[in-house]
């Protein structure tokens, strides 16, 4: 069979809000919680680089407003997702580890944020630093051939143009602080969330 054959199991996201909490046995009391916000759009290069720099802000707003003033959670993570097949897809996902008992609190307090987020839109300052950040990235990784290999290479098999250092260029001169917050009224609007909290008491 070749590579470029593949099928469309038709998995994809559960739709609208959904909140699920696994039972482990660690031996000890401890809740591992993932948030997960995504959403499902026509494949377009501006809206994987909103994503990319969306998770930045998103990552530095949880460390500073939850973190930092609320104390009950070492560390928050945030990551993104973006994929082209076998639907063009776009992810979130925040995860912390904390007590059992502030698991329920603090997972609100994401989702407060993320809609805070939502409602008043990213800033100037938050769009500049985050820019910057990314500018850095994708011109250390221009002349890297094994990173070229894989561009092409995403390119030749998803059959879709991918985000590499030229198409990053280009398409960066049309993206603003404007265009940002319209991909994420977008993906607060049109996308979903699944949060899933991993429970482990004595």
């Amino acid at each position: 069979k070749r590579l470029n054959e593949w099928k469309d199991d038709g998995i994809r996201p559960m739709k609208g809000n959904n909140s699920k909490t696994v039972k482990i046995n660690l031996g000890r009391p401890m809740a591992q919680v993932v948030v997960n916000f995504n959403y499902e759009t026509k494949p377009n290069i501006s809206d994987i680089i909103c994503c990319n720099l969306l998770s930045s802000i998103f990552q530095s707003r949880c460390m500073q407003n939850i973190r930092e003033k609320d104390g009950s959670v070492y560390s928050i993570n945030v990551n993104k997702e973006t994929q082209t097949v076998p639907a063009s897809q776009y992810g979130i996902t925040a995860e912390f580890s904390c007590s059992p008992d502030d698991a329920e609190r603090l997972k609100g307090k994401i989702v407060e944020e993320w809609n805070k987020m939502a409602r008043e839109g990213v800033t100037q300052a938050e769009y500049d630093i985050v820019v910057r950040h990314l500018n850095k990235k994708m011109t250390e990784n221009d002349d890297k051939a094994d990173n070229w290999a894989k561009y092409i290479t995403d390119t030749l098999l998803l059959n879709a143009e991918t985000l590499n250092p030229v198409s990053y260029s280009t398409t960066m001169k049309s993206i603003n602080a404007d265009v940002l917050n319209d991909f994420l009224r977008r993906m607060s609007t049109d996308g979903n969330r699944l949060d899933v909290t991993f429970l482990s008491k004595k």
